[in-house]
C-alpha cells in the first residue's frame, strides 16, 4: 500500500534529483513492497505442505537466545522466504560482531561515545554520499538528528521496558515506528534469520534490534526463518513422519513437528 509520505518523498526525489533518481527510488521501494507478497506466499506454502506437511510455516515466530545468533548469511526476505536451499551458504557466513551496526551501537551504548564519534555515524556518511540517502535520510545533520535520535529512543525503551515483538507494539507507537512499514515488512517484521544445517541460527535483516538485544544481553528475542538449509528440512522431515524418532535436539524450529 502507497503511504502519502511515500508520494511525496518521490515527488521531492524527481525535484530535487531528477528522473534517474525518481526511477531508481521506485524500483527500490517495489523490491520492499512487492505486490500480494503476502498472498503469493501463503499459496506456495499451501501448494508445499500438501506435499511435505513438514514444510513449516513461513510466519511463525520462533524465540531465540540473540548470543545464538552469532553469524550472518544475508537473504532478500521477500524473494527466498519460506525456501529450502542446499549448497555451503551456512557455512560461508561472517560474523555477526564484525559489521558496522554492531560495532557502531555499542561504541554508542557501551563505550558512550557521540554519535559523530562512531563507525555507525561513519557508514551512514559514506551512505549518505552514494546514494543521496542514508537510513531515510537526505543530509547529515538528519541522521543525527533523526535516525540516531531513534535508536537512542528504541535502545533506551528496550532497556527500560524489555524487548517486545512487533505486534505487541501499540497502534500509536507503531506510528512513529521509523522501521514500520506497508507491505511485507508487516510480514517480517521481526528479526529475521535463517537456519543452517545443523540447526544454527544465522542472521538475516534487522541489524538494530539484534544488535541492541546482544548488547543488553538478553536471554531471548522473537524471530522468523527466512531460509532453512536443506539438511535441517531433512531432519525436519524425520521428526515429522515418525514422532517416535529419538532426535534429542531442544531446538525452537522442530516444536511444530514433534
Amino acid at each position: 500500500m502507497v503511504k502519502i509520505d511515500d508520494i511525496n518523498r518521490g515527488i521531492e526525489i524527481y525535484r530535487n534529483k531528477g528522473l534517474y533518481r525518481f526511477l531508481k527510488s521506485v524500483c527500490d521501494w517495489l523490491e520492499y513492497h512487492p505486490p500480494f507478497f503476502e498472498q503469493r506466499l501463503r499459496f506456495r506454502t499451501w501448494l508445499a505442505r500438501h506435499r511435505d506437511p513438514s514444510v513449516a510455516n513461513p510466519f511463525k515466530i520462533l524465540y531465540v537466545d540473540p548470543m545464538k545468533i552469532d553469524r550472518a548469511s544475508r537473504f532478500n526476505s521477500r524473494k527466498c522466504a519460506g525456501r529450502i536451499l542446499g549448497g555451503n551458504w551456512d557455512l560461508n557466513a561472517h560474523q555477526f560482531e564484525d559489521r558496522t551496526v554492531f560495532i557502531g551501537l555499542s561504541q554508542r551504548f557501551i563505550e558512550g561515545r557521540d554519535w559523530s564519534d562512531t563507525v555507525y555515524y561513519e557508514n551512514a556518511l559514506k551512505k549518505l554520499e552514494k546514494n543521496d540517502h542514508a537510513y531515510g535520510c537526505w543530509s547529515p545533520d538528519k541522521i543525527i538528528s533523526v535516525h540516531c535520535e531513534y535508536l537512542d529512543e528504541l535502545y533506551n525503551r528496550i532497556k527500560n521496558e524489555g524487548y517486545k515483538s512487533q505486534s505487541e507494539i501499540a497502534t500509536a507507537n507503531r506510528a512513529t515506528h521509523r522501521n514500520t512499514q506497508s507491505g511485507s515488512d508487516l510480514v517480517f517484521h521481526e528479526v529475521t534469520v535463517s537456519i543452517g544445517r545443523n540447526g544454527e541460527f544465522l542472521f538475516d535483516s534487522g541489524n538494530h534490534r539484534l544488535s541492541i538485544a546482544k548488547i543488553l544481553e538478553l536471554n531471548k528475542i522473537p524471530v522468523q526463518v527466512v531460509v532453512r538449509h536443506k539438511q535441517w528440512q531433512e531432519i525436519r522431515q524425520k521428526v515429522q513422519r515418525d514422532k517416535k524418532t529419538k532426535i534429542e535436539l531442544d531446538h525452537p524450529d522442530l516444536d511444530d513437528v514433534r
